[in-house]
C-alpha cells in the first residue's frame, strides 16, 4: 500500500476507514493525525469515534420496551345540547347582526346630476350680442352690384369695391369679472367663454381676467404667464362680462377700478359692450356713458329698490335654510321658481354678501349653523300657521303655500340627492314636517334610518362599530339640527342618546 502523504489526510478519511472496517488503515490514519484509541474497543460494546483528545465512546441503544395492549372497552356517555324553544325575557329584543338599524343603507334610485338654468341660453343672447358689437367693415368679395352700376352710368373705376358687411370684427377682447360678489354668475361667464372661442381662432381671441383684489386686468394666454393689460388694436370688438361695480357694497372700491380702466380703453378710441347681470341703470352715470350696456337675463324682472331686494334676499335666505351647502345653481333654481316672479338676477349676489354665510366659495355657500336654525325655526313657523295653498296671502310671506313647497323640496332634492347620502338625508331632517310630504316615502324612512343606525353604533349597542369620520360629522349636523329634530318621536331620543354619549 503506498504511504499517503500527511497533508492529505483528515479525519473524513479516518471515517471513510472505520466503515469500511480496515483495522489497519484505521490505525494508521490516527497515528498520522495524532490520534490513539484509549482501549480496544468492539463492535457489540463501544464504538470509538475520534474526538481532538482521542476516541469518543458512544454506547449502543438500548432495546426499545414492550408496546402496551390497548383492551377495548365501552365508550363513556357524552350529552348533546339541541335549542328547541326561543323565549324572550326583559322588553329589549335579542340583538341580531342581521337587524334592520345594522343592515347597509343602500339608495340607487337617486336622480340624475342637476342642470344648471343659465340667464340666457345661446340662442337667446346670440342675436342680441350681434346687434350691439356689430359694425361696418369691408369684405373680402367684390361688390358687384356697385360694379355693374358704376359701368352703367358710364363711371370709370379705378379701384374695384369690396363689399361692405356687418360683423364683429376680425379680433376680439373678453375682460372677465371674478370678484366675489359676482360667483353666482361665473358659470355663465364660463359658458359664454366656450361659446364665442368656438367662433375665433386662438390669434384673434384675448383673455383678460380680473380677480377679488387685482386693480387691473391680466392678460392669459395658453400655457404663457400672464400679461399687465393692454388695449386691444384699433377695430377690435371689446366685451366686459361684469357689473362694473353695481352690486359692490357703498364704499367698494371696484366702481374706481372700472372708472380708471373705462377711461382708458375710451382713450385708446374703445365703446366696449358691458354684458351685465343687474339693470343698467344701476350704472353711475359716469360708467353708463363710456360702455354700451346690455342686461344678460333673457327675461328680466324690473329692478327692485334697495329696501324690496333686501326683503327677497330674506325670504331666500330662509327658504334655503335647509340647505346644508348652496350651490349658485341651486339659488338660481330657486330664484326662478313662479313664485318669486318679481326677482331679478341682482338679488343672487346681494345674498352671496350676506352676512349669514359662513362661506361663500364658488362650489357652494354655507350659513351659519346659529342663523340656518333661526331661520329653520321661523320657517317651520310660518309654514304651521299659514294655510296651505292660500292665493291671496302676500307672495313674499306665504313661504307654506303648497306649490311654493314643493317646488322647494325639488330644487333641493334634485341638486342634493345626488351627491353623498349624508347631505340629503340630513337636509330631510332640516325641512319642516308637514313639507315632507312632498318626498318618496322611501328617502324618509332612510333619513330615520341613517341617525338612529349611528345612534346605536355611537352608543357601542350595536354588532358593528360606527364608520370612520361618522362621530365628527355628527358633532358638526348636531349644531344645525333644528329643535323639530330634537323633538321627533321617531328619531329623536336616537338623537339625544347619541349626543348625551358623545358629551
Amino acid at each position: 500500500m503506498n504511504t499517503p502523504r500527511l497533508g492529505l489526510l483528515s479525519r473524513a478519511d479516518l471515517v471513510e476507514a472505520l466503515a469500511a472496517g480496515d483495522t489497519a488503515r484505521v490505525a494508521y490514519i490516527a497515528e498520522q493525525l495524532g490520534l490513539h484509541a484509549e482501549r480496544p474497543a468492539t463492535a457489540k460494546e463501544t464504538i470509538c469515534l475520534p474526538t481532538v483528545s482521542g476516541f469518543a465512546k458512544v454506547s449502543p441503544p438500548e432495546p426499545a420496551a414492550p408496546t402496551p395492549t390497548i383492551q377495548p372497552a365501552d365508550l363513556a356517555p357524552v350529552p348533546f345540547w339541541q335549542p328547541i324553544t326561543l323565549e324572550q325575557i326583559g322588553d329589549q329584543p335579542p340583538q341580531t347582526a342581521l337587524h334592520d338599524s345594522e343592515a347597509p343603507i343602500c339608495w340607487n334610485d337617486r336622480p340624475p346630476p342637476p342642470r344648471f338654468q343659465p340667464l340666457a341660453t345661446q340662442r337667446e343672447l346670440h342675436p342680441r350680442l350681434h346687434r350691439a358689437l356689430s359694425h361696418r367693415h369691408l369684405g373680402k368679395r367684390l361688390d358687384v352690384p356697385q360694379i355693374v352700376r358704376a359701368i352703367g352710368q358710364g363711371r370709370v373705376l379705378r379701384r374695384l369695391p369690396l363689399e361692405v358687411r356687418r360683423g364683429w370684427g376680425s379680433r376680439l377682447q373678453l375682460i372677465d369679472d371674478r370678484s366675489d360678489r359676482l360667483i353666482p354668475y361665473w358659470q355663465d361667464h364660463t359658458h359664454l367663454l366656450r361659446w364665442i372661442a368656438r367662433r375665433y381662432p386662438g390669434y384673434a381671441l384675448e383673455y383678460g381676467v380680473i380677480y377679488e383684489g387685482l386693480e387691473a386686468p391680466r392678460l392669459l394666454f395658453h400655457n404663457q404667464p400672464s400679461h399687465d393689460y393692454r388695449p386691444p388694436p384699433p377695430g377690435s370688438a371689446l366685451i366686459l362680462l361684469s357689473d362694473l361695480g353695481a352690486l359692490a357694497p357703498p364704499g367698494d372700491p371696484a366702481s374706481a377700478l372700472w372708472q380708471t380702466l373705462l377711461h382708458r380703453l375710451r382713450a385708446a378710441g374703445h365703446r366696449p359692450l358691458a354684458l351685465l347681470p343687474c339693470d343698467p341703470n344701476h350704472l353711475p352715470a359716469a360708467l353708463r356713458h363710456q360702455v354700451t350696456a346690455l342686461r344678460w337675463e333673457r327675461h328680466p324682472s324690473p329692478a327692485a329698490h334697495p329696501q324690496q331686494q333686501r326683503q327677497q334676499v330674506e325670504r331666500l335666505l330662509d327658504l334655503l335654510s335647509p340647505a346644508v351647502r348652496i350651490e349658485p345653481g341651486l339659488l338660481r333654481a330657486v330664484r326662478l321658481l313662479p313664485e318669486h316672479r318679481e326677482m331679478d338676477a341682482a338679488v343672487e349676489s346681494a345674498f352671496w354678501q350676506h352676512p349669514d354665510l359662513a362661506s361663500n366659495a364658488s362650489p357652494a355657500a354655507t350659513l351659519h349653523p346659529e342663523a340656518a336654525r333661526s331661520r329653520q325655526q321661523r320657517l317651520c313657523r310660518e309654514s304651521q300657521a299659514a294655510p296651505s295653498g292660500n292665493a291671496g296671502d302676500d307672495p313674499l310671506h306665504s313661504v307654506a303655500s303648497e306649490r311654493l313647497q314643493q317646488g322647494l323640496v325639488a330644487s333641493l332634492r334634485t341638486w342634493h340627492a345626488p351627491l353623498a347620502a349624508e347631505i340629503w338625508l340630513e337636509e330631510i331632517q332640516h325641512l319642516p314636517p308637514p313639507w315632507r310630504h312632498h318626498l318618496p316615502a322611501s328617502e324618509q324612512h332612510l333619513s330615520q334610518r341613517l341617525f338612529r343606525q349611528l345612534s346605536r353604533q355611537g352608543r357601542g349597542v350595536a354588532a358593528t362599530a360606527p364608520p370612520a369620520g361618522a362621530l365628527p360629522w355628527f358633532r358638526r349636523v348636531e349644531q344645525r339640527l333644528p329643535q323639530a329634530a330634537w323633538e321627533d318621536r321617531e328619531i329623536g331620543p336616537d338623537l339625544q342618546r347619541l349626543s348625551w354619549a358623545l358629551h
